[in-house]
């Protein structure tokens, strides 16, 4: 087993290719994978049939196993649940500096955030620049950290998946979510 960030074990794929090691991977978004289809073989797994037709890839190159939304968990001891409603509410001055967010060139799930939110907004990529404004340069290596560093207080806000989010939630964290 080898483990890693997604892009980060994608990209090991494709460097690979002629000799992998690797016969299965775990993870990452639709998006990561289809920008890394030609590194894949089609296959058409077990029970496939029972995922909706929609969410499954036309060339079987990937198998759906969850819904994985994005979302923005905040501070509760930091921030009042009204300064945080929305994608739009990280472009306010309050948060500059301080939205927590993993390195999308090494986290998927931060890829798959960059991609919710140009479709959240008008569809174009400079709907990601208050928010490239207002994260000041600042990124986190894994999406791992971004939990951790919302919950200590290091961030405010911090944008992730809802599964992740929920695991420290369940531990009892000063933490709430937004689903943008």
């Amino acid at each position: 087993v080898i483990t890693g960030g997604t892009n980060e074990l994608l990209k090991r794929i494709e460097s690979q290719q002629d000799r992998s090691v690797a016969d299965v991977m775990f993870g990452g978004s639709v998006e990561n994978l289809e920008a890394y289809g030609h590194c894949f073989e089609s296959y058409t797994a077990i029970d496939s049939d029972s995922v909706e037709e929609t969410f499954l890839s036309d060339d079987s190159l990937w198998t759906p196993f969850s819904a994985l939304p994005v979302v923005l968990i905040y501070n509760t001891k930091l921030v009042a649940p009204e300064q945080l409603t929305g994608w739009n509410c990280l472009e306010d001055p309050f948060f500059r500096g301080q939205i927590a967010f993993a390195d999308p060139a090494v986290s998927g799930s931060s890829f798959t955030a960059l991609i919710t939110r140009i479709f959240t907004g008008q569809g174009q990529t400079a709907d990601l620049l208050p928010l490239a404004e207002n994260l000041e340069g600042h990124m986190l290596n894994s999406s791992g950290d971004v939990l951790t560093a919302v919950a200590d207080g290091t961030y405010l806000v911090g944008i992730t998946l809802e599964e992740t989010a929920m695991k420290h939630l369940a531990s009892g964290e000063d933490l709430a979510i937004v689903y943008p």
